[in-house]
């Protein structure tokens, strides 16, 4: 692909991303004038924590669309089942050096959520 491509995907990207705040930041405006209009109603003090409560929770409502958009690309092996999935080269193997009978221990969260360890033996490398 020539950069020229690649100027005008990342121009969309910056166009639609500028295009959500736009529509984000109007709607947090509008939320806050309804919120305002709401609050003059509010005859005592419950009532106007209650409208501040429902608000508050509706800009978080708001905020969490935007906070964690969709990510455009995957990370190297994020579509592999574990089957595909090579070995992680930072694991410390047993001292055998790679025959039938390596042992490696693995730290394991057991079935009643505390922390253990578990040793397993076959050939790893």
């Amino acid at each position: 692909m020539s950069s020229e491509e690649d100027l005008k995907i990342k121009n969309a990207d910056s166009l639609s991303q500028q295009r959500a705040t736009r529509r984000k930041r109007s709607k947090l405006k509008d939320l806050r004038k309804q919120e305002k209009e709401s609050l003059q109603g509010a005859s005592s003090t419950s009532k106007r924590r209650e409208v501040k409560g429902y608000y508050e929770e509706q800009r978080g409502k708001i905020m969490d669309v935007s906070v964690n958009p969709p990510q455009s690309e995957n990370q190297d092996g994020a579509n592999n089942d574990t089957s595909q999935a090579g070995i992680d080269d930072s694991v410390e193997y047993g001292s055998s050096g790679g025959g039938g009978g390596d042992t490696i221990t693995l730290d394991v969260v057991l079935s009643d959520n505390t922390a253990g360890q578990a040793e397993v033996t076959g050939a790893f490398l």
